[in-house]
C-alpha cells in the first residue's frame, strides 16, 4: 500500500507547513528535533519539490523552500487516492474495517453520521 510520505518527508513538509516563510534546508535541519545530515535535508527537500509538494525559488546559492499545497488540501486530495485505491482493491472489507476502527470514537461517528445524512 502507497504511504503518503516518508518519515523524515513527513517532518520536513510539517516544519513547511508551519513556517510563514520559505526556508532553506539548512533553517529545516535546525527545526528537525533529531539531526540529520544536511546532505540528507537537501536530498528529501529536492525529492519533494521534484514530486510536486514544494516550490522553490533560488535566491544567491541557495533554494528556498515553500509547501506547494496547504496540509489540509494535500492530505484531502491524496488520502482520498488511497481510500479509493483501498475499496477497489479490498472492497466491503475496507468499508467494515474503517467503520470499525472508530466505532468507539463518538466525535468520529457523528461526523461520518452527519456526511451521509448530507449527501442523501
Amino acid at each position: 500500500m502507497k504511504k503518503l510520505l516518508g518519515t523524515l518527508e513527513e517532518k520536513i513538509m510539517n516544519i513547511l507547513w508551519k513556517s510563514t516563510v520559505a526556508l532553506k534546508p539548512r533553517e529545516v535541519l535546525e527545526k528537525l528535533e533529531k539531526s540529520s545530515a544536511y546532505t540528507t535535508i537537501m536530498t528529501v527537500m529536492s525529492r519533494l519539490y521534484q514530486k510536486e509538494y514544494l516550490e522553490r525559488e533560488k535566491k544567491g546559492n541557495s533554494f528556498y523552500y515553500t509547501a506547494k499545497k496547504s496540509q489540509k488540501d494535500f492530505l484531502s486530495k491524496n488520502v482520498k487516492e488511497v481510500f479509493r485505491n483501498l475499496v477497489e482493491t479490498h472492497g466491503n472489507l475496507i468499508i467494515s474495517e474503517f467503520v470499525e476502527s472508530i466505532k468507539d470514537q463518538k466525535d468520529a461517528m457523528k461526523e461520518l453520521e452527519t456526511y451521509f445524512n448530507k449527501t442523501k
